[in-house]
């Protein structure tokens, strides 16, 4: 088979390579555009030799080598293609974002998997169309830029990245205790203050494993700090909301968590391959209530859950507010007889 043009090439695919259905949909259209505008743009011809090499072991089976033939000129003109067309172009108009770019699969997939995704295919406009929403224009920008080497901005989106550019190098994005010779909480905001302003922060650690109930993450600096006060386990229990311990260790934890604050524990059902922390609450004192229902645990403050197996769901019993959610797990090895 011989061919004198690529638009004999792309023709004879149409109908002997198995195309998948995007490729399909793209070859047959580019025919249809040569015929009725006698001329492509750049981004066709460049598109149309990566999607031919796919091909290559297809063609190859039928003695042609697609190298050779995209050696071949077009029987019509190539025109360059407007910049819109080139990248990707994002634009924010009548509280919408629009976004216009060439054909890329993997982007479109990579941007469906986002969340939130709520743009749409406007296929008269051959756009999509979305509701802004800080959330989406950031989630769009930083997907784009993963798939597109150009990437047109719109002036209204120029403005919003110019003003949010002297956070680029940030460190807190969540409320964070810092220690730095004294305590004090990056990034806090008024209703995060207003919840733990009577809390006295100090190397106590009752005092910080309040922060941690309200949502306070702990930097780095603070647990280097503690560690020349008080032992690795009982810092671990204090600075995390989520914890994990081992199985032996259930009464030296109770023991922490009785000097942090905690006031009740409770037993997830999956908690059944062991007997449990009953028999670990003998010797303590009546601080800690043991609670045979996890909705008992509303009636207190510093409640705590313990589970062993999988991890431990929201449910509509769960309380507003615990004060530790503790993983048990068995680094005792399995005896086989």
């Amino acid at each position: 088979m011989s061919f004198f043009t690529l638009d004999n090439f792309a023709t004879w695919m149409l109908t002997n390579v198995r195309l998948s259905r995007y490729d399909n949909q793209f070859v047959n259209n580019l025919t249809l555009y040569i015929i009725q505008h006698n001329r492509i743009t750049s981004n066709q011809d460049a598109l149309f030799r990566k999607v031919s090499k796919k091909y290559h072991r297809q063609c190859l089976h039928r003695q042609i080598n697609v190298d050779d033939v995209l050696g071949l000129p077009w029987s019509v003109q190539i025109v360059e293609s407007v910049p819109e067309f080139t990248g990707a172009n994002i634009k924010i108009e009548n509280g919408k974002i629009i976004f216009r770019s060439p054909y890329n699969k993997n982007f479109l997939n990579d941007l469906k998997k986002a969340q939130p995704y709520n743009l749409h295919w406007i296929k008269e406009k051959r756009c999509y169309e979305g509701p802004y929403s800080p959330s989406s224009l950031k989630k769009l920008i930083h997907t784009s830029a993963d798939h597109f080497t150009i990437i047109n901005y719109c002036d209204t989106v120029k403005q919003i990245i110019d003003t949010l550019s002297v956070y680029e190098t940030a460190k807190y994005w969540v409320p964070t205790l810092v220690y730095n010779g004294q305590y004090y909480i990056a990034a806090i905001n008024e209703s995060l203050y207003n919840a733990i302003k009577h809390i006295e922060i100090s190397d106590d650690l009752a005092s910080i494993a309040q922060l941690v109930k309200y949502g306070v993450a702990i930097d780095e600096s603070v647990e280097n700090h503690l560690a020349n006060l008080y032992d690795a386990d009982k810092i671990k229990l204090a600075i995390n909301f989520h914890a994990l311990i081992d199985y032996k260790n259930i009464k030296h934890a109770l023991n922490c968590l009785e000097q942090l604050g905690c006031d009740a524990v409770a037993e997830s059902k999956t908690f059944v391959s062991k007997s449990g922390i009953v028999p670990h609450l003998d010797g303590l004192t009546n601080n800690i209530i043991l609670c045979q229902k996890t909705k008992e645990l509303q009636n207190y403050s510093n409640p705590v859950i313990f589970y062993f197996h999988g991890s431990y769901k929201i449910i509509e019993n769960k309380p507003m507010k615990l004060f530790k959610i503790i993983k048990v797990v068995d680094s005792e090895p399995i005896k086989i007889k």
